[in-house]
Formats: C-alpha cells, structure tokens, sequence
C-alpha cells in the first residue's frame, strides 16, 4: 500500500500518473511488483487529514532508480476498500469496490443523463480554449479599481498565502478544471489503459469492458460498461474532491449526476471567465 498520498494525486480507473516515490513507499512497490503481480492500493489524505477506506487499486508499469529517488509509473485499474491497515501503513487487507448491479429504471437514467454529461463536457472544453486563446494574447495593463485591488497589500498576502499552500487552491475551491482533451479521447485512453493490462488479456474470445471484473455487474453489457467508463472519465478534470466522490460512488448513474452538476458549475465559471477576459479595458498606447 501506498500511504498518506496527497488527494492531489488521487487517480480514477483507466487513468495513468508518474510518481515520486523514496523510503517506505519505495518499497511498496517493488514488493508489489516482486510479490502481488504489481497491484497494490493507494490511500490518500484529505487537506483536513482524513483518509478515505475507498482506495485506487494500481499496477505499476515500471520502475526506475535515480541515486535515492525512485519513480514508478502506475495506472489505475480498479477500486478496493481497505480493511485491517497494518501499523506499519504499508500493507493493509483489501477487498473489491465494485459498482452495484443497476435496475433498469436507473440504468435507463444513467442514459438518459449520460449525453448531459457528453454535451456539458464539450462546452466547457470549448470554454477553455477560448480563454487559453484570449490569455495567449497581449494583456491590457490593469487600470482604475483593477489596479488598486492589484496594489491592496491584503490581495498580495493573499496570492503568496496561496503560493505557499498548495491545498489553500481546493480549499476555495478555485478554477480545479483544465479542460484541453475531448471526453471521448479520454475514454479512449482509458478503455486502453485498461483493456491493455495482463489481466484483460486473457480474457477469452477477446478483451471486454463488460468482462472486466472491476465494474460489477451493471445488467446492460457492453453498453452499460461504457457508460461505467463514461462517467470516471467525465471527472478527470474535475476537482480532487469530486474525483474522490467518484471512486466512493457504487451506482453508475449517481456518479453521472455528480458529474452533470460539476460540470454544470465548471461551464458557468468558465462561462463567467471569458466574458471578463473579453470585457478586459484595452490600453491605447
């Protein structure tokens, strides 16, 4: 097991991430890969220092040495729940967190708001690009109140505050979500991610998301396992908060309402952002 990780680096299924790893982490996941076919979980801390029983299950891909550093990558390709955390914080006896078996009244919601979901995420991406675009030009200088708020020594204490604390950003819940990839490309490299890993291969004929023993049995088949999919990858760029909801949500369509409401405030802030971006004063020289 992986300790005390910080929810920043929370990782949701299908999703890959490089880590930083020394001492007892470093060990972890050589003995996972010499000893528990490279899986092992990943318990993370919240800034207000609980720790969710809800854990990733990673493998880790690789691992390479760097005098005293170790950096492992790992992918994301499962839930477990922790039980019986060992005093050392480094093994822990877990079981399978899987999604329940759907009715058929929720899944035909989960359908239903599954394309909410598909057009809320196009939005916003279409948002972002649009600020990015705006921000890649020529700045106008700040003038008037702008200026002042600027000069105002609580306004500067408060962006070095939030310069030398790095959770102070999802305490306020600041703009978490950078939206550069289409939903459906990120479905694509999840559905590889974990449809690519040893367990999947053996699956016979071929490898399935529905015959993926992660999901449970959502009771729609192939279907109803992409819209499993759907719906952690429609958090990847949402907040660590609301990713680490995801992982702890066991029915899809609850899950896709999450993301439907996340998505819905990220497309009025970002909505919001780009008309001051293009209400912004322009200086004449």
């Amino acid at each position: 097991m992986l300790a005390h990780r910080p929810l920043s680096t929370l990782v949701l299924p299908g999703e890959t991430q490089q880590l930083h790893l020394r001492g007892r982490q470093r060990d972890a996941c050589q003995r996972a890969v010499e000893h528990d076919f490279g899986l092992l979980a990943m318990q993370h801390t919240t800034p207000a220092g609980n720790v969710p029983n809800v854990a990733p299950l990673v493998e880790v891909i690789s691992l390479s040495e760097a005098g005293v550093d170790t950096f492992a990558t790992i992918r994301c390709v499962g839930r477990c729940r922790l039980r019986e955390v060992r005093s050392s914080r480094t093994r822990a006896v877990v079981s399978p967190f899987c999604d329940a078996s759907s009715a058929l009244n929720e899944a035909s919601a989960a359908e239903s708001v599954a394309q909410r979901v598909v057009e809320l995420h196009a939005t916003c991406l279409e948002l972002d690009r649009s600020i990015a675009a705006l921000e890649g030009q020529p700045q106008p200088k700040m003038v008037g109140i702008q200026a002042g708020l600027a000069d105002d020594p609580a306004m500067r204490s408060a962006e070095e505050s939030a310069r030398d604390d790095p959770t102070r950003g999802v305490r306020m819940a600041r703009h978490p979500a950078l939206f550069h990839t289409g939903l459906h490309e990120q479905m694509a490299v999840a559905r590889g991610v974990l449809l690519g890993q040893a367990a999947a291969q053996l699956m016979w004929p071929e490898p399935s998301l529905a015959r993926l023993p992660l999901w449970g049995d959502s009771g729609d088949g192939e279907p109803g396992a992409e819209q499993v999919l759907l719906s952690f990858a429609a958090h990847g760029n949402l907040s660590p908060f609301e990713r680490l909801r995801a992982l702890d949500t066991t029915l899809t369509a609850d899950r896709l309402h999450n993301a439907a409401t996340a998505l819905s405030r990220q497309q009025a802030r970002l909505a919001a952002m780009l008309a001051l971006r293009r209400a912004a004063p322009a200086t004449l020289e």
